[in-house]
C-alpha cells in the first residue's frame, strides 16, 4: 500500500490542471466509489451475473424449464455460493482497497483546501 505522501503527490499531479468545479466532481466520484462500489451489495450483484449466465445456459439447453422451482434453485444456489465463498472474497477485496481509497479521498480534500487558500 502506498503512503499518504505518495498518494497526495500522485493526486496533485493528476489534478493540477483541474478547475475547482472539476476537482469537486472528481472528489464526489471518489466518495461514490468508496460508499457504493466498495460494498458487499455491489459484489453480491456482480457475482449474480455469472450465476445467471450459467442457469441461462441450462434453461436454453432444455435441462430446466423457467418456472418458480428453477428461480428458487437459482436463488438458493447463489445464496449458498455467496455464504460459503463470495462473501469472504468480497471482504478481502474491500479490506485491501478501502484504506487506500480513504487516503486518496483525504489527500484530495487537503488539495482542495490548499487551492482555496
Amino acid at each position: 500500500m502506498k503512503s499518504y505522501e505518495e498518494i497526495k503527490e500522485e493526486e496533485f499531479e493528476f489534478t493540477k490542471d483541474y478547475s475547482d468545479k472539476k476537482l469537486n466532481r472528481y472528489i464526489k466520484l471518489c466518495e461514490f466509489l468508496i460508499k457504493y462500489i466498495m460494498s458487499e451489495l455491489f459484489f453480491w450483484i456482480i457475482s449474480l451475473i455469472p450465476m445467471a449466465l450459467v442457469w441461462s445456459v441450462f434453461i436454453l439447453l432444455g435441462l430446466f424449464e423457467l418456472d418458480m422451482l428453477t428461480v428458487f434453485l437459482f436463488t438458493f444456489g447463489h445464496l449458498f455460493y455467496w455464504y460459503f465463498y463470495g462473501k469472504k472474497d468480497a471482504n478481502k477485496i474491500i479490506d485491501e482497497s478501502c484504506p487506500e481509497f480513504e487516503l486518496r479521498l483525504r489527500a484530495l480534500e487537503e488539495i482542495r483546501k490548499e487551492r482555496n487558500l
